[in-house]
């Protein structure tokens, strides 16, 4: 949320059939009603993030420099598990 507002924008990709997949831009009212539907896409494996890449926590200094450098086109996770 930003100052106070109660909506949001993300985007999400959906697999249409076989290899075909559409990323979408979306802005939706961050509710109940509204996260519930978004879990039972996930769940149902109708939405994935987009991931370009993974780090390690001890890698985040490299993983900032990716970013910074604009190549990143999706998101980019710290794994804190290790």
């Amino acid at each position: 949320m930003i100052n106070g507002a109660s909506g949001g924008v993300g985007t999400f990709a959906v697999q249409i059939g076989g290899s075909q997949k559409v990323v979408a831009l979306f802005i939706a009212k961050l509710n109940k009603e509204a996260l519930t539907v978004l879990q039972e896409l996930l769940e149902a494996g109708r939405v994935a993030p987009a991931i370009d890449r993974r780090y390690e926590l001890s890698a985040v200094p490299d993983a900032l420099h990716y970013l910074k450098q604009g190549h990143a086109r999706a998101k980019i996770v710290i794994n804190i598990n290790t």
